[in-house]
């Protein structure tokens, strides 16, 4: 059923939007993204009916969640901003000034990563890592749901050996976000943000994804698919798996402080 919302809901909303608009490659895009709240009603109802599991089981319950929400888009933000730091210096990415994305555009992809971004941990990190965790404990519940991640976007283009290591590990900081702060808030939000920041102000693939357009533009220098990701993008990049693997420590770290009693 789950799989049967993604097929249907990107049409439905694209077929309401063209009634009163043009729906180009832009818009078509933005539509699917924005119709991924289909899914997560699905999930959230499935919580609820089938498995008896509230706000607070799924981590979204805590009392801070504009504070968590904000704190974990900053991360988000630092993590990959990381990836263009080290890039510039090492020749490779080039900054080649101001992009071309239009202000609606740019507007319009900041709740539409959000909610994608929230769709897909609500999904893993939710659902999945709880029922894992009340299961057969943490660290099943951390790399399980973070292989699921892996294969929700082995179709995407452009997917090699490095690409899914690093699905893999971001699924783990990911999930050691939740952990260590208790908040799913937290992990939505700095999904959200890496996209964000990644496609639409700095130009690069989201996962093989092109926007077409953005605030600023850092073309690829380097001819090594192991430095630039290739046609993946930076999620290909082993400096994105050196980030990655940083960000794994230091929440690894905020999660053994956190709770003494977490044995991985």
């Amino acid at each position: 059923m789950y799989m049967l919302t993604i097929v249907i809901s990107p049409p439905i909303l694209q077929a309401l939007a063209s009634l009163g608009m043009k729906v180009t490659k832009t818009r078509f895009l933005q539509f699917s993204l924005f119709s991924e709240i289909i899914q997560i009603i699905f999930i959230l109802l499935f919580c609820r009916a089938f498995l008896k599991l509230n706000a607070d089981d799924l981590w979204l319950g805590h009392p801070q969640k504009a504070t968590f929400y904000m704190m974990g888009y900053g991360a988000g933000i630092v993590l990959f901003t990381a990836y263009i730091l080290l890039s510039l210096p090492i020749k490779n990415l080039v900054y080649a000034g101001k992009g071309s994305m239009p202000a609606l555009d740019i507007l319009l992809y900041l709740p539409a990563f959000g909610i994608q971004s929230f769709q897909e941990e609500l999904l893993t990190r939710g659902l999945l890592q709880r029922v894992i965790k009340d299961k057969w404990g943490v660290t099943p519940s951390i790399i399980i749901p973070s292989l699921f991640f892996v294969v929700l976007h082995l179709a995407n283009d452009g997917i090699h050996v490095v690409s899914v290591l690093n699905l893999f590990l971001v699924g783990i900081l990911f999930a050691l976000m939740v952990y260590a702060t208790g908040s799913l808030w937290y992990a939505a939000a700095a999904h959200g943000a890496w996209n964000y920041v990644q496609g639409v102000i700095f130009g690069q693939q989201i996962s093989g994804i092109d926007l077409g357009g953005s605030l600023l533009r850092f073309n690829v220098n380097s001819n090594n698919t192991l430095i630039n990701g290739g046609a993946f993008g930076p999620e290909g990049s082993i400096i994105v798996s050196l980030i990655l693997s940083l960000g794994i420590v230091y929440y690894y770290n905020k999660m053994k402080h956190k709770d003494r009693e977490i044995i991985l």
